[in-house]
């Protein structure tokens, strides 16, 4: 398959909102036919022979997002959910803050590539160091109130496992759905399938 930077791909949306707002949708159709995950002639075609029944930028959303994107947003929800449960793992091993923060933030990074990858997203040193930090407050806030909580609650009878199995899971789970706000190739904004709380996540990475 081919691969494309973070740069393209956020200019990528850039171009798609444009196209929206403008209105134009012929360029929009042109604009998501070429896109790096309609990777086989088969999909395109079945792409435009959908795309030519499509009357509004909505409906030609609407189809790329049932077509190519839906099998794609499964895969990384599945990738989001397999690092959360590690996170819970690893941190109810983990009784150290600092050794908590490191563990979360191998995973986080292990997350972070394999949510690029599924998006044939080629990550240079520059701009996964940019998405790690877009999420290293998270993944600090995970650590400190895994370890607060832990130190409330460990002499609880299994309030205190627990919290230490969900809280972790939970912050990585929201930690990899910002990530896939952020570098999805049509925003959430203009998506026809995302909820308020889903663009106020994408906002706070970008």
């Amino acid at each position: 398959l081919g691969v494309i930077t973070l740069n393209q791909q956020q200019g990528f949306r850039g171009k798609t909102a444009k196209l929206i707002k403008e209105k134009d949708i012929e360029g929009l159709k042109t604009a998501l036919l070429g896109h790096k995950l309609v990777e086989t002639k088969s999909k395109k075609k079945k792409l435009k022979e959908a795309f030519d029944l499509a009357k509004s930028e909505k409906e030609v959303i609407e189809i790329y997002e049932n077509l190519i994107l839906k099998e794609t947003d499964k895969k990384i929800d599945k990738a989001i959910n397999k690092y959360a449960g590690l996170s819970s793992a690893a941190n109810l091993i983990s009784s150290k803050a600092w050794l908590d923060f490191l563990i979360t933030q191998i995973i986080f990074s292990r997350m972070l590539i394999d949510i690029a990858k599924i998006y044939n997203i080629k990550l240079g040193v520059c701009s996964f160091l940019k998405l790690m930090v877009a999420g290293l407050m998270g993944v600090s806030v995970s650590a400190i109130t895994t370890n607060v909580i832990g130190k409330v609650m460990k002499n609880i009878p299994v309030i205190g496992v627990v919290s230490d199995i969900v809280i972790p899971a939970l912050v990585m789970k929201q930690l990899g759905l910002k990530i896939k706000y952020a570098i999805r190739p049509v925003d959430a904004k203009n998506s026809t399938t995302f909820k308020t709380d889903e663009i106020k996540l994408e906002k706070e990475v970008e």
